[in-house]
């Protein structure tokens, strides 16, 4: 689950629209660190990570609808996805 936390995060960094669609289905992850690096890195991808999010709020899975809605406050507060204290969510090794 690290490499995928990493990848998420890493793909967010990218900033490229291509990755949308991986991030949106990463969401849906059973790691909680995947689904919030994902959720963080659609945040900072502009309308269209923007609307991804929107997307998972009306999808069947409740864990990709948290941190979607998380996302999009954090959005809507005006906090970049890159300068707040949870941009780098990765888990560390015991």
């Amino acid at each position: 689950h690290t490499v995928r936390a990493m990848a998420a995060r890493s793909l967010g960094e990218l900033g490229d629209p291509r990755c949308v669609r991986v991030l949106e289905l990463s969401l849906r992850d059973q790691n909680w660190w995947v689904r919030a690096n994902a959720g963080d890195a659609l945040r900072g991808m502009g309308a269209e990570g923007i609307a991804a999010l929107r997307r998972a709020l009306d999808g069947d899975d409740r864990f990709a609808r948290e941190h979607a809605a998380e996302s999009l406050a954090m959005h809507e507060a005006g906090r970049d996805a890159h300068d707040d204290e949870h941009a780098a969510r990765v888990p560390v090794a015991a």
